[in-house]
């Protein structure tokens, strides 16, 4: 691999690192939603969905740092 590249997959992870915060305050937003939801609502499909929402986010979150470590495995391969 070449200078050129490891700096566009350097630059790839920052980008990854970037959409990983994103995804970290929207899940974080969507947890306090959900947390200031009278108990009914929580329990209801509004709440159920916003559970979801969040659990959806957060595995965003992860596959984030999974692709992280892939890029910097690829730059010291």
């Amino acid at each position: 691999m070449n200078d050129a590249q490891r700096k566009e997959i350097r630059r790839a992870e920052v980008l990854i690192a970037e959409a990983k915060g994103i995804l970290e305050v929207a899940a974080t937003q969507k947890q306090d939603d959900f947390d200031k939801m009278p108990q009914d609502r929580q329990n209801d499909d509004a709440g159920e969905r916003a559970e979801e929402a969040v659990d959806a986010l957060e595995r965003a979150a992860l596959c984030c740092d999974d692709a992280i470590s892939a890029c910097e495995e690829a730059i010291q391969s």
